[in-house]
């Protein structure tokens, strides 16, 4: 049974790419570099005025971008310890949930507890996989316990919510894929010279959208 739940995020898309703006423009200097392969910046959850955050405690804007794949991980699908509301503003993400079951593919570590990384192998196979399109104009949730990843080959900007981030006592990842915390990040601006290029280009995007 796929977790995964799809909706569309209604009338305020506007108010979202005008919120995403204004923190980009005011906050570009704190722009750094995700393992999959981003632009992230983290918002604190007290200043996000254009959706409804009740319930939640985290929140992380994503730019995606085809020429940050150099610093994506091996991707073979992750957990996370957080349940995760996005909504996608700008393109489209590749959302692909994966459901596992005891086999010989590939190892899995599981984390436990507050970052302190147990290294129990667990052999797991996908028996089945089920991609979800998500468009710009729509949102999706996944709890933290469904195994997904990402396919994403065009700019996209998402705004990301996280319920009971990092109090999950239980994820799963691929053997030699550790798990990427804000401390670990890249300063993406300090080493590749195209990052302000790619922030710019989501910035038109999103104005794109304002202006529609």
């Amino acid at each position: 049974m796929f977790l995964t739940e799809v909706d569309n995020i209604g009338n305020n898309i506007d108010s979202i790419a005008k919120f995403i703006i204004k923190f980009i423009e005011n906050n570009r200097e704190r722009s750094r570099a995700h393992g999959l392969g981003m632009v992230q910046f983290e918002v604190p959850i007290s200043d996000v005025t254009c959706v409804d955050t009740s319930g939640f405690d985290a929140c992380h804007i994503h730019i995606w971008h085809p020429d940050l794949s150099s610093f994506k991980l091996e991707e073979t699908g992750h957990q996370h310890r957080f349940d995760m509301l996005s909504y996608v503003v700008v393109g489209y993400v590749n959302h692909i949930e994966n459901l596992l079951v005891e086999g010989s593919d590939y190892d899995l570590i599981l984390f436990d507890g507050d970052d302190q990384q147990k290294i129990i192998k667990e052999r797991k196979t996908s028996v089945n996989s089920k991609l979800f399109k998500v468009e710009s104009g729509k949102k999706y949730f996944m709890p933290h316990k469904a195994y997904h990843q990402f396919d994403i080959s065009n700019i996209a900007v998402t705004l990301i919510l996280k319920r009971n981030a990092g109090k999950q006592n239980r994820a799963l990842f691929p053997v030699g894929n550790t798990p990427m915390h804000g401390r670990d990040s890249i300063i993406l601006n300090k080493i590749n010279p195209k990052i302000n290029e790619i922030i710019d280009k989501a910035l038109v995007e999103l104005n794109l959208i304002v202006g529609a």
